[in-house]
């Protein structure tokens, strides 16, 4: 059995991928381009959840929300998955650091709820001196803050990205500017610094999932759009996968 598909759509599947997602203990899905855009579901979407059912996970690079916040809202939708079958790149994160690194201080550049997180893990929440900065997507960073990013990376702090993706699939096929582009920027400033990455296609990312759900990779298969980190992400730990070559914008 071939260990990558290529498809159209996570609705027009051959065959062939229909019987590798029956065979597998686990499906990991991403979210944005598959399942939903700009998390409102695709009509479908709920129908392929009820078939899947306990073996349906979601994997996605968001670093805003936690995963109790996106099951509510794609519930509001009737796409209903269980909050503790939904990773996201961002809480993925902060738990990893938090448990690498507990009681540190961090400079978390991320949403409310990241840095709520971070705080209820025991972080302490600082821009000042910080022993780790923890990159996740910012609506509100200005310039003054990014600075302070630049500060803490240029006198040691260790620096993790919550995901590597320079832009997601917008309505209309607009692309949204995502972590990896703000990244690039402080990569400019400082060439040599090198972040540890926590999102697809990390490793760290994929082992923390099958760990949590007790399945070993080769009973896995992981379905996404983006080849860069879906498809190279699970191939790196020994998943099958099915990666779906049309971009859905809406």
């Amino acid at each position: 059995m071939q260990s990558q598909l290529e498809e159209d759509s996570l609705f027009s599947l051959s065959p062939q991928a229909w019987s590798q997602i029956d065979a597998a203990k686990l499906v990991l899905c991403d979210l944005d381009g598959c399942l939903a855009v700009e998390n409102v579901p695709l009509s479908g979407a709920d129908r392929l959840a009820e078939r899947l059912g306990d073996r349906l996970t979601v994997v996605s690079n968001n670093s805003t929300l936690r995963s109790v916040e996106l099951a509510d809202h794609l519930g509001r939708f009737g796409l209903m998955i269980r909050p503790d079958a939904i990773y996201l790149a961002g809480e993925v994160a902060i738990r990893i650091v938090a448990t690498a690194h507990p009681g540190c201080k961090a400079l978390v550049v991320g949403s409310r709820p990241m840095r709520e997180l971070a705080s209820e893990l025991g972080l302490t929440l600082t821009d000042k001196d910080p022993d780790v900065v923890i990159l996740g997507r910012d609506d509100n960073l200005f310039l003054s803050r990014a600075q302070k990013v630049v500060d803490a990376l240029s006198q040691g702090a260790v620096f993790y990205l919550t995901n590597p993706d320079p832009s997601r699939p917008g309505v209309g096929g607009i692309p949204q500017i995502e972590t990896g582009a703000v990244q690039s920027m402080f990569q400019a400033v400082l060439p040599g610094i090198t972040p540890i990455i926590i999102g697809k296609p990390s490793a760290a990312f994929f082992w923390h999932v099958l760990r949590d759900r007790a399945v070993s990779p080769a009973d896995a298969l992981m379905i996404g759009d983006t080849f860069e980190t879906d498809i190279q992400g699970a191939t790196a730990v020994g998943m099958k996968s099915i990666w779906l070559r049309a971009k859905i914008t809406a």
